[in-house]
């Protein structure tokens, strides 16, 4: 898979690995690993239950155009909107990943 990787989120805090998405002949794949979070277990259920991505894979061209997928970790407990996962790929490039930190930076804080 490293070779057709073209996003991965990861978090700021300590590295985690909170959403990948890689080029499959059918279009891009995702995979929204899923983590036992410490203090929030309740938020977690409701999310498998709202979203789709905890702990699954999928194709980005099958989900819902604003769909969002839960970025879940010990230390993030964020979603991204598809829409902007479409932006952050715009500049990738199979093999060439485009990396990001979550939470992300906010100008001025």
């Amino acid at each position: 898979m490293n070779g057709c990787l073209l996003l991965e989120y990861r978090c700021r805090a300590k590295g985690c690995l909170l959403l990948r998405v890689w080029q499959t002949p059918e279009g891009p794949a995702w995979q929204a690993p899923g983590r036992a979070l410490s203090n929030r277990g309740a938020l977690a259920r409701d999310l498998e239950q709202t979203a789709l991505g905890v702990g699954e894979t999928g194709r980005l061209d099958d989900c819902p155009p604003l769909l969002w997928l839960p970025l879940i970790c010990r230390h993030v407990n964020e979603s991204a909107w598809l829409f902007d996962i479409r932006a952050d790929l715009a500049d990738a490039t199979p093999g060439r990943p485009v990396r990001a930190l979550w939470p992300r930076d906010i100008p001025g804080h």
